[in-house]
């Protein structure tokens, strides 16, 4: 099995970044990710057998146990190498995805999983195999799209029919709970004397 952690996007970010990528697909030949798989990968794990799944979902529960959901926002294009084929757009947020993906690691390695070394570089892949008809970079076409992330997902990567798709396998809330602000307990203080 093929695995991943993932972001899932929600519908209406979807739908806005299909509509912001129609005019650029004009201007770039490539092989466009279908919308539905359209998501931000946290750690790829590659081969794994069905076996592991339990102990990937328990790194994947206590890792976020900690994790409200948030707030991104996606803008512009990039490209890792020009000779790479890839095509990404760029991810904004507060500091809450990369928290999660480095508890996500520190978690995995404390199960005796392998983890990515290099820093985790938030990205949404939109195409593969690009030409830049005009060697640079397409102008991004909208306003920043948002999303909010309010779950993680470990992903199963398969072909059916010639057609990649991602097929979740767990997913994991992300704690929508607010703490209180009442703070204090009566048994926390002493009476005065």
């Amino acid at each position: 099995m093929r695995l991943f952690y993932a972001f899932e996007l929600d519908e209406p970010a979807r739908r806005a970044l299909n509509e912001a990528l129609q005019p650029v697909r004009n201007q770039v030949s490539a092989r466009w990710t279908h919308p539905e798989n359209l998501h931000l990968t946290l750690q790829f794990m590659g081969e794994q057998p069905a076996a592991a799944i339990p102990g990937l979902t328990d790194a994947l529960q206590a890792a976020s146990v900690d994790t409200r959901p948030f707030s991104v926002s996606f803008a512009g294009f990039g490209t890792f190498r020009a000779a790479s084929g890839l095509l990404w757009v760029g991810m904004a947020s507060g500091p809450e995805p990369a928290w999660l993906v480095s508890r996500l690691r520190q978690q995995l390695l404390a199960r005796g999983f392998d983890v990515e070394k290099r820093p985790w570089q938030p990205h949404l892949t939109v195409a593969r195999d690009a030409v830049l008809i005009e060697k640079t970079l397409p102008p991004w076409p909208a306003a920043p799209i948002r999303c909010r992330i309010d779950r993680v997902t470990l992903m199963e990567s398969v072909r059916l029919e010639g057609r990649l798709v991602y097929r979740p396998l767990a997913r994991t809330p992300l704690n929508d709970k607010q703490p209180s602000d009442d703070t204090f307990k009566e048994d926390d203080h002493e009476e005065p004397g």
